[in-house]
Formats: structure tokens, sequence, C-alpha cells
């Protein structure tokens, strides 16, 4: 692993971190303080009145709640800037972002008055200014990050929520100006704030799926495990080493060949061009099933190589793997996991299939390609990633 490597893992970690304590936080606070004052009505007040000037743990919620989460959001914004797609329009929605941390920073420097009026106090004033900051950056930042990352295979399936998040806090911060919908402000507040928050915890949780690979990363995975079959059979035999031959696929296994091998598709079109020469699983999904009551080695679900370290879910179409000294793959699609899974053990084909935080479906079984440079593939070899040209186009399943 490089060092470059290392340290991009480090900020990721450490912006994921921030981003959940900053979610955790923002729930606390509110629940904490509010429990304090015995009057207070997280129905009809803003959250800012439980530090604001006069109230009875004013000073307490400022130093331990609103500058602290405020520093928080500032901090995940700071690191997580580094591991977005790069981008003028990620910069200026990260920016736009970076009001909410500022927000509540100014929280606590400038609590409001009493029932937090629209007018008043200097101190009212400038809490009202950031206030608006907040809502209106965080709208807009939100939007202006969707396109970067709907452009991006890492992001793309992650890049829905933006929208939905910004809409919501529109819907809360409109909510909370409206002079009909006084008794419920502080309920259209804490929907602008679950919509901002929770966007950050899901950004977050991203931030430890998301693959790394950008350009061509030297050692990025290793291979575990390299499996073949003369015949149609699901489990393929483990092998010491495997050839993998351009244009053709894995030497000696049944789906090697220029046109389609695969029955189904025979059956419908001989002549089809061959997307699925060689199939690769990360070993990752066989930990994942592993935990849960599947128990799976190398080659059993099908595959020809199995895989760790390379996020190849995350990868778009085009994707150059080289495999060993000499061995080179170009995907092509996902695999579409079948009933034949469940021939293995009842139930894995539902374990290999899930939902993302759009609700798109999500295909685990591995990824097709076909063979662009020949050459012999053994476990313990390395991978190295090289993405095509942009604009990337996500796999897809063929």
């Amino acid at each position: 692993m490089t060092s470059v490597s290392v340290t991009t893992g480090v900020r990721r970690l450490a912006a994921a971190s921030c981003g959940l304590a900053a979610a955790a936080w923002a729930l606390l606070v509110p629940l904490v303080a509010g429990r304090a004052e015995p009057a207070y009505s997280h129905l009809a007040q803003y959250i800012s009145e439980l530090g604001a000037d006069g109230a009875a743990h004013a000073l307490l919620v400022a130093a331990a709640g609103f500058a602290p989460l405020g520093a928080l959001v500032i901090g995940f914004l700071a690191l997580v800037a580094g591991l977005l797609p790069r981008s003028r329009q990620t910069r200026a929605g990260v920016a736009c972002l970076m009001a909410v941390g500022a927000a509540y920073v100014a929280s606590a420097v400038f609590p409001c008055d009493r029932g937090c009026p629209s007018e008043g106090s200097p101190s009212q004033t400038i809490h009202n200014a950031f206030g608006l900051l907040e809502y209106l950056g965080a709208a807009f930042g939100l939007l202006l990050l969707r396109g970067p990352l709907r452009a991006d295979p890492r992001w793309e399936r992650f890049a829905p929520f933006c929208s939905a998040a910004a809409a919501l806090v529109v819907v809360g911060f409109v909510a909370m100006l409206l002079p009909p919908l006084a008794p419920f402000r502080g309920l259209a507040q804490r929907m602008a704030e679950a919509a901002i928050f929770g966007w950050i915890a899901a950004a977050s949780l991203h931030l430890l799926r998301v693959s790394e690979a950008s350009g061509r990363v030297a050692g990025a995975g290793v291979v575990i495990g390299v499996s073949r079959s003369a015949t149609h059979t699901m489990a393929k035999p483990n092998a010491t080493t495997i050839r993998l031959v351009t244009g053709h696929g894995v030497e000696g296994d049944a789906h090697a060949g220029a046109t389609v091998k695969h029955r189904s598709r025979v059956a419908r079109d001989p002549a089809q061009p061959n997307l699925r020469q060689v199939h690769l699983i990360h070993a990752e999904l066989h930990d994942e099933l592993r935990a849960g009551r599947f128990a799976l080695v190398p080659g059993q679900m099908g595959e020809n190589v199995t895989t760790r370290g390379v996020d190849l879910l995350g990868l778009p179409v085009d994707t150059r793997l080289r495999l060993g000294a000499t061995a080179v793959v170009a995907l092509t699609g996902l695999r579409n996991p079948c009933g034949q899974l469940d021939g293995i053990q009842p139930g894995l084909m539902a374990a290999t299939l899930a939902r993302d935080v759009g609700g798109g479906l999500v295909r685990k079984a591995g990824v097709m390609a076909v063979v662009v440079a020949s050459g012999e593939v053994r476990p313990g070899d390395g991978i190295q990633v090289e993405l095509p040209a942009k604009p990337h186009r996500r796999l897809e399943p063929v």
C-alpha cells in the first residue's frame, strides 16, 4: 500500500468520524439541554433558545453544545473536501455547507434573545443573519454537490440524497418563517436540521465504503484465488494458476470465447460478443456473507478471480485491472445474481442483493470483464487499477 493511500485512508476515517460525531451531537444537544428546561417545547421553540441570553444553562449549552458541534461540522467538511470529486462546483458546494458549522459557532458567541425574535439586540441580529446563512448555504451547497457526485461512479448512487436533503431543508426553513405555523416552528426547524445532519451521517458512512480508485493505483489490491471449470458448473475448482488469453478469456474455462458461452444467452443469440469472459468477485463479499449464515470459498460462486482490496462494484465500465505481471482485463458490467446461487445454499441469491440510500438495487455478486492482454494469474498477484477517461459510466448487468 502506498503512503498516499495510507494518508487518504486516514483522512477518510477522520472525516467519517467527525461527520458521525457531528450527527450524534446534533441529536443529543437539544435532547439533553431540553430536559434541563422544564418549560421548553421541542414542537414550538427553536433549538437556539436553549442557549438564549438569560437561559438557565446558556453558557453550558454554548460552550459544550453549539461550539463543539460547529467545529465538528467544519472539520468534517474540511476533510471531506479532498475526498469528493474535484471540481469548482464541489468546492463551491462545500463552501456553502460551511455556513452550517459557522452558524453553530456563531450561536455560541452571539446568543439569541429570549424567544428568538426576528428583531432585537445586536446579538440577535447577528444570530439571525447566521441562521439565514445556515439554511440557504445548506440548500445551495447540497444542490451544488449533486452534479459532481452524480458524475463520479463512487458517489453516483449517493447523489439523489443531496436533492432530497436540500428539499427538506427548504421546506423546513420556509415553514419556520410562516406565522400560521408558529406553534410548530420547532418541529419545522428539526426537519431542516435532520436533513442536514442526516446527509452528513450518510456521507460519513458512504466514505467508509467508497473506492479510492483514481487513475492508476499501484498495489491497489491482491488476487487471493483463481478458478476455472471446463464444464458449465456453478462452482469452479480452484487452480494454482490460470492463463488469460486476449479476446478469449480463461484458457480451459467453459465461458471462454469471443462470442457468448452462457447457455441462456447462446439460446437467444449465439453470435453476441462475449462480455463475460472473466468473472471477478471481491473477497469482502465472502466476508460479509460468512458473517451471516453462508460459508463460501473462492470459486464457489462461479468466479474465475477472487480479489481483495479493490472496490469492484464501485468501478466504472472500461476500468482496466492489471492482474499479475502482464494480464489485463477491462470491466464490462455486473454479474446479475440468479437462482442458481440458491443451489449452493438457500437464500444466497437474496443475500447478494441490497438497496442503496436512494432505493436503487445493488447487485453484489461481482463483475464481468474481457481480456485485453494475455498473461498468467495466480493467488498473491498484485492488482493495479486504471480508470477510463471521463465521463464515467457505471456498471450495469451484462
